[in-house]
């Protein structure tokens, strides 16, 4: 019995993975590039602020550079209200309907490349509040919607985000939305995006631009009150893919009865991943006046 009930301490050594960079970038319309680049984590290592603080490439650990076609603009260090915080800004390229684009990243003695190309944007025809609930201190909360017109042809991708004027610094994705669609189904028609919540972005290490007098149960709905604004982006099929695969990805992991999903990136390199997008965006900003009035600000 003594000796059957002895513990053998086993350590496991575990691999060290790879090192490999993450470049967030885009460029929206008549708006300057911009880039973000991280470095991954191994799986049990610890994290926290200052961890996440030394996996972010900044300053002159890197060069960016835009092109496209005739002028190069070397992308500068800048501080930004959402994370990861520290990115790089243009100054001499903003983005032009049908204009396409080159990132190049030198980092660690290796270049990363990418392409994209900005479309046509499309816009937004119609934008709506449906009344769905009234709490005890008689706020009146709902969803919004929109609509837009379709070009004819196939091969047309978009993406749908939102901001509340004056509680949101960014444009955020809308809580429980698979914020982006193509026109496979709806190819030179009308399509309808709806219900549209409340958007919001934000994680347990950095500040959250949540409205706290909200409760949480009608956190995901807007309210009679909000300005809100919508944008509607177009973007090539590289972008796209690179979107979608994510939420798919997003969608699946943890799940044992669902397909794995790799992300696809666009970014070209060794050991990187990530995407650089182009964004034909039209902006509608609209307050909610009552449970049937929204009135369109310009």
């Amino acid at each position: 019995m003594a000796l059957l009930s002895c513990v053998r301490d086993i350590s496991v050594e575990l691999p060290r993975p790879d090192e490999k960079i993450i470049i967030e970038a885009y460029i929206d319309l008549d708006s300057p590039a911009v880039v973000f680049i991280t470095k991954n984590f191994a799986y049990f290592d610890p994290v926290d602020l200052s961890a996440l603080d030394h996996r972010i490439v900044w300053g002159d650990d890197a060069t960016v550079v835009v092109s496209n076609g005739t002028i190069n603009d070397t992308l500068q260090p800048a501080s930004f209200e959402k994370y990861p915080h520290k990115g790089y800004i243009g100054s001499d390229i903003k983005g032009s309907i049908y204009g396409q684009y080159e990132l190049n990243v030198y980092y660690d003695n290796k270049t990363y490349k990418a392409t994209t190309t900005i479309p046509d944007s499309i816009g937004i025809d119609s934008l709506w509040f449906q009344m769905w609930m009234i709490d005890d201190s008689l706020n009146v909360f709902g969803p919004v919607g929109i609509n837009w017109q379709d070009s004819p042809g196939l091969g047309n991708y978009y993406m749908i985000t939102g901001r509340v004027e004056g509680k949101q610094k960014s444009f955020y994705r809308p809580i429980m939305t698979v914020n982006i669609i193509d026109d496979k189904l709806d190819d030179g028609r009308k399509i309808l995006f709806y219900p549209i919540f409340r958007p919001y972005d934000g994680n347990a290490f950095y500040g959250q631009d949540r409205d706290t007098s909200i409760s949480s149960v009608n956190y995901y709905l807007f309210k009679v009150g909000d300005t809100v604004s919508i944008k509607l982006s177009t973007m090539d099929i590289y972008s796209f893919r690179f979107w979608n695969s994510f939420f798919r990805n997003y969608a699946t992991a943890g799940n044992p009865f669902a397909n794995p999903a790799s992300v696809i990136s666009n970014i070209q390199g060794e050991n990187v991943g990530g995407y650089w997008a182009g964004y034909g965006s039209y902006i509608q900003t609209v307050y909610i006046q009552d449970s049937t009035t929204v009135i369109k600000i310009d």
